[in-house]
């Protein structure tokens, strides 16, 4: 079901393939003058969580239509482990794979417009919180279809699309760029359960999200870029999401480079979020590149709506600080990064208490590879 379903939206997302194949010609690889073929692969590895990331994708960069399609394959893998007092809880192994594929188009008019249309769509669940959720319902409500009021229970079958339209206006010739960007998406999902004086109560099982985001970039010296997005999100069942996310990339040098980024979010009544990094990159020579980054975030934890447990995250506080290498040689370039990553969350509360294995604190590996060939 997961490959056919993912076929049908490869075929669909098709149709964002522009006349770009009229435009280049073709040499000696069958594939038209200034096309991409990037592949990257990214593994996130815990003691009891192995997560990994697979990407291919086709892009043209260099026409006044341009586009991208890439299909993604995640993988992931989980040591379920209940609390020792959770009596219908089991220890087990999970494993699952998530397929999607995403496209975009863009088409630049005649003066300083360019219209932006993007799509995607997946079959599988979105994260392994998502899995391990999933496991922890199914372990203590699926056994229980004999009993009235214990049949809301169901297999997850977790799904979803999106997409999103835009304009970008070029205000200032090369120096000054204003987008507005509207996106929808709808998800099926893994539902929560929780038992009331009524019996199993089922939360939502299809989340839709609609969103606005205003994006503004300049161009403030030669050495100076600056970016500013705002976004405006509302959520099925949720109160609006306000995020907002500043970053500049600064020049030292031809060689030297450095760029810093502060976001954060917040939404009702009392969730709030904070985010930073900073990232250095210098030029060993023409083809050799080396860069270190840091990176931290900040939340004060998930709005909690269920009556006695609750699966809502608590705080959480992250850091990770990782270096990498680049390469730049002909027609291929390639990146090579290793960032270290540690997750602390707050203790968890007598309504979360059955979730503590979930959000309990890890520090991860990650590890990235990813390589761009241009024709």
């Amino acid at each position: 079901m997961k490959i056919r379903r993912t076929v049908c939206w490869v075929v669909a997302l098709a149709g964002f393939l522009p006349a770009a194949l009229a435009e280049r010609p073709s040499e000696g690889w069958g594939l038209p003058y200034g096309w991409e073929v990037d592949l990257a692969g990214e593994a996130v590895l815990s003691s009891d969580i192995q997560l990994s990331h697979y990407v291919v994708g086709l892009a043209d960069r260099q026409t006044t239509s341009q586009f991208t399609l890439r299909l993604v394959q995640d993988v992931m893998s989980v040591d379920y482990e209940p609390i020792d007092f959770d009596l219908n809880g089991e220890s087990t192994h999970l494993h699952e794979q998530t397929l999607a594929v995403q496209g975009s188009f863009r088409h630049a008019f005649e003066g300083a417009w360019t219209g932006l249309i993007s799509g995607s769509a997946y079959d599988g669940y979105a994260d392994y919180r998502s899995l391990w959720l999933a496991e922890y319902y199914r372990q203590q409500f699926s056994g229980l279809g004999d009993i009235p009021g214990f049949d809301l229970w169901r297999e997850p079958d977790p799904h979803g699309v999106s997409f999103s339209a835009g304009m970008r206006w070029e205000y200032l010739p090369a120096s000054g760029f204003l987008q507005l960007d509207l996106a929808h998406a709808r998800d099926v999902i893994a539902p929560g359960y929780e038992i009331d004086f009524d019996g199993l109560v089922s939360g939502p099982s299809v989340l839709t999200a609609r969103s606005i985001g205003l994006t503004l970039e300049n161009v403030l010296t030669p050495r100076l870029r600056t970016l500013l997005q705002l976004q405006a999100a509302e959520t099925t069942g949720r109160d609006p999401r306000l995020s907002a996310l500043f970053s500049a990339n600064l020049a030292f040098n031809t060689a030297w480079r450095i760029r810093g980024r502060i976001g954060g979010a917040t939404e009702g009544p009392d969730f709030r979020s904070l985010y930073g990094s900073l990232a250095v990159e210098g030029d060993l020579s023409e083809t050799w590149t080396v860069f270190a980054t840091v990176r931290g975030y900040e939340d004060n934890g998930e709005i909690e709506d269920a009556l006695l447990f609750s699966a809502a995250a608590p705080g959480l506080t992250t850091g990770s600080a990782g270096i990498g290498i680049k390469g730049t040689h002909r027609n291929l370039s390639w990146r090579l990064a290793w960032t270290p990553y540690r997750t602390d969350y707050e203790e968890t509360g007598l309504g979360t208490i059955f979730f503590s294995n979930l959000y309990r604190d890890r520090s991860w590996n990650i590890f990235e590879l990813s390589g761009v060939f241009t024709f």
